[in-house]
């Protein structure tokens, strides 16, 4: 939708969905890994946070705003055991219509020649909540066949 044409409704349904979605599953869990004494916390972005979309106005802000929470989070909740970490998915196969017409196209620019599947961002997801993620929080990790480099 360009933001020209963009409702302020529409922007909210997306900012409750990413923004207030995420706020209210975070404060859901806190009590118990506090309780426990630590646990990780996982958002989902995408690459549309950091390179902006035509179009997708309302996406990439909320995106951004997961972004800004998760190292917030990190920094509040890092005394308790708590680690915080953001996975932001590139193009990934998926059955939605408008990704498989884009994606010859896509994956011209993506180093590794292919979208990604959905059990390597799953992948990257428990790595970060294992024994090898330990010492790592506040960090957008991307997962994205290296389109986007940062």
């Amino acid at each position: 939708i360009p933001f020209t044409e963009m409702t302020f409704e529409e922007w909210r349904e997306v900012m409750a969905i990413s923004l207030d979605g995420s706020f209210h599953c975070v404060k859901a869990v806190l009590p118990g890994m506090i309780a426990a004494g630590g646990g990780n916390i996982i958002t989902l972005a995408g690459d549309t946070a950091f390179t902006g979309a035509v179009g997708k106005v309302h996406s990439s802000s909320a995106k951004s705003g997961l972004a800004g929470m998760t190292r917030a989070l990190a920094r509040e909740l890092g005394p308790q055991g708590i680690r915080v970490n953001c996975v932001s998915p590139g193009h990934i196969n998926t059955s939605r219509p408008a990704h498989r017409a884009a994606r010859p196209a896509a994956t011209g620019n993506i180093p590794l020649g292919r979208y990604g599947e959905s059990d390597e961002i799953a992948a990257t997801v428990r790595f970060l909540c294992g024994a090898g993620g330990g010492y790592i929080t506040g960090q957008i990790i991307h997962v994205n066949g290296g389109q986007w480099m940062f």
